[in-house]
C-alpha cells in the first residue's frame, strides 16, 4: 500500500511526482522519464503497463487526471489563500 501523486503545470506538463510505498523506487525511472521528456499527464492514460504491476499507477494517474481536467478552480484557490497564511 502507498500513495502516488503527479505535480502537473496549467498547461498538463509533469512537473514532478511522488511516490510513496514499498517498492516505490520502481516507480522512480517512469516518472522521470516523463518529466525529462515533458510529457502531459494526460500521456500516461495511454501507457501500457503489465498488470498487475506498479507500473500501472501510473496510466492511473494518467486517467484519473484526463477524468478530471486537472485541479479545479476551487482547489487552486484555496491554495493560493493557504499560501497567504502565517
Amino acid at each position: 500500500h502507498g500513495i502516488a501523486k503527479l505535480v502537473v503545470g496549467k498547461d498538463g506538463t509533469i512537473l514532478g511526482a511522488g511516490v510513496v510505498g514499498e517498492r516505490a523506487g520502481e516507480l522512480i525511472a517512469l516518472f522521470s522519464y516523463a518529466i525529462a521528456h515533458k510529457m502531459a499527464a494526460d500521456t500516461l492514460a495511454s501507457f501500457v503497463a503489465p498488470h498487475p504491476s506498479l507500473a500501472a499507477i501510473a496510466q492511473q494517474l494518467g486517467r484519473e487526471y484526463s477524468r478530471t481536467g486537472g485541479v479545479s478552480r476551487l482547489k487552486q484557490r484555496l491554495a493560493a489563500l493557504v499560501r497567504l497564511l502565517p
